[in-house]
């Protein structure tokens, strides 16, 4: 009787099983069978448009389109060659970051002394304990502390611990990353600028200065240095910047590599205002924030008799003084995404790996975006990564595997934070961050629909996202153009004849 039961059980099992597939299959069926054959014929067509263009003649462009739910590649061309992404590779690094860090991680920058107080003197060292806070004295992102304040904490600090005089040093110590500020790849034209900032364990005012010029009359002459902005000790330049027409606005450029202090300027600033700024890359964030700490407690009753230094090795304990809070990570990565900051993306990438594998380095960072990766499922044949951002043109990625990324994004519980941070097409709110995507689409079907993370290096030119179709299937796509003719704007032209006809796919 028992062997009966069994028999019939394994036979109702096996039915269930058999229409609980067919109902899968048919569930896939449907889904696929919801776009009109005329809509996606159109989007293929308007593809191989594009990859006909001119504009594309000389150069190469990928694209690969995915039902988010299906999997299913709905359109696809040279999705699997290896291109530069620029930009673009930042989905990577920060769906990495928020996957293994958290969206609620915070970094943290500890104060403490380092000797014996007694009577108001300490014998011995105040140090500034770097924890990799890509935010500390910047005010890009919501709930950083600005350096005035960030300072003002220090100093008050150390006054509510006793102390007037310090007998020894101020001490930057950054030895929770390696020093290895830059990564390899990046060009030396980049570098002394703000977006070639190098990632250090502390970081601080974005790793940037501000540097004013007066432009000369006439069209050619030489632009006059006014200042910096702010003032950074020991900074001296070369100058060879020149004016160039009115409205032709910043093409000046800083050479200068990590701790040098003489910098080369080269270039052009715009004739026909009263001044005009670029910005720099600090050569030495760490020591210059040591440095304004040291001044700062002077000016406040606090005696120092050594000096400001940094520290790659680290400092011993000591009494803890105050620990500094940067925002949460998804606030970070809002603003790494939103407005492409290569700092914060670098500084995460160390972060990758020294969680994964102890060491804050470029390289153990790939390494755990690799393993990030390929625990995903996805290959990373024919991809080649230097750094986390996408300035290096050595990075390579294929269209395909970032649908797949995209993919897993859209289908993790951490998706509403990772999609929040995409800037909008066509969209006014985002005109603050990046005019030129929030310009694109006005008045079709992709307007505040679309969400691309923007890439734009030299003849490179790159959008990846998701968006909405007419029958309301999320899409995840990406589109890369290589080595192309013309300017980039022309690429955006092209690039909107996608969004807009992956908008109306019905």
């Amino acid at each position: 009787m028992r062997r009966v039961v069994a028999f019939f059980t394994l036979i109702v099992l096996m039915i269930c099983t058999a229409n609980f597939q067919q109902a899968v299959a048919g569930e896939l069926h449907r889904q696929r069978a919801e776009y009109s054959g005329n809509s996606l014929a159109f989007l293929r067509r308007t593809a191989t448009a594009v990859a006909r263009d001119t504009t594309l003649r000389f150069g190469e462009w990928g694209l690969a389109i995915m039902d988010v739910a299906t999997g299913e590649m709905l359109v696809e061309i040279n999705s699997d060659k290896s291109l530069e992404p620029a930009s673009n590779l930042k989905l990577f690094t920060t769906a990495a970051g928020l996957k293994y860090l958290g969206p609620d991680f915070r970094f943290k920058t500890r104060l403490n002394d380092r000797g014996e107080i007694r009577q108001g003197l300490l014998r011995g060292d105040i140090v500034i304990v770097g924890g990799g806070d890509p935010t500390l004295g910047s005010n890009q992102v919501t709930g950083s502390r600005e350096a005035d304040d960030v300072v003002s904490t220090w100093v008050t600090a150390v006054q509510q611990a006793g102390i007037r005089q310090i007998r020894g040093d101020i001490v930057a110590d950054i030895s929770y990353f390696d020093p290895i500020t830059i990564p390899d790849g990046w060009l030396w034209m980049d570098i002394g600028n703000y977006y070639g900032a190098g990632a250090t364990a502390l970081c601080f005012m974005d790793n940037q200065y501000y540097l004013f010029f007066q432009p000369a009359k006439n069209v050619g002459d030489p632009a006059s240095i006014i200042t910096t902005k702010p003032a950074v000790p020991g900074l001296s330049f070369v100058n060879c910047m020149s004016t160039g027409p009115v409205g032709s606005g910043d093409n000046g450029y800083i050479y200068g590599g990590p701790g040098e202090m003489m910098r080369l300027l080269h270039g052009t600033i715009p004739a026909g205002v009263a001044a005009f700024s670029i910005k720099g890359s600090l050569p030495d964030p760490a020591l210059f924030c040591a440095q304004m700490l040291k001044t700062n407690l002077q000016q406040n009753g606090v005696s120092v008799s050594g000096d400001a230094r940094v520290s790659c090795e680290p400092a011993s304990p000591g009494e803890n003084l105050t620990i500094l809070y940067s925002p949460p990570l998804r606030d970070i990565v809002y603003w790494i995404n939103k407005k492409s900051i290569n700092l914060y993306t670098e500084v995460l990438l160390k972060h990758l790996g020294k969680i994964k594998y102890g060491q804050g380095s470029f390289e153990q960072g790939i390494l755990a975006l690799n393993y990030f990766l390929t625990e995903h499922q996805i290959s990373l044949s024919g991809m080649h990564l230097f750094d986390g951002c996408g300035l290096s043109p050595l990075d390579v990625i294929t269209p395909r595997q970032m649908t797949l990324l995209l993919r897993v994004m859209a289908q993790d519980s951490l998706f509403i934070d990772f999609y929040n941070s995409l800037p909008i097409v066509g969209s006014k709110e985002d005109d603050g961050h990046l005019g030129h995507l929030a310009q694109l689409c006005r008045g079709t079907a992709a307007e505040n629909n679309v969400r691309a993370k923007t890439g734009l290096i030299e003849r490179v030119r790159a959008h990846s996202g998701y968006v909405h179709s007419r029958s309301g299937r999320l899409l995840c796509f990406a589109m890369i153009a290589n080595d192309y003719s013309g300017s980039w704007r022309q690429i955006d032209r092209l690039h909107a004849k996608m969004m807009i006809a992956m908008a109306n796919l019905e």
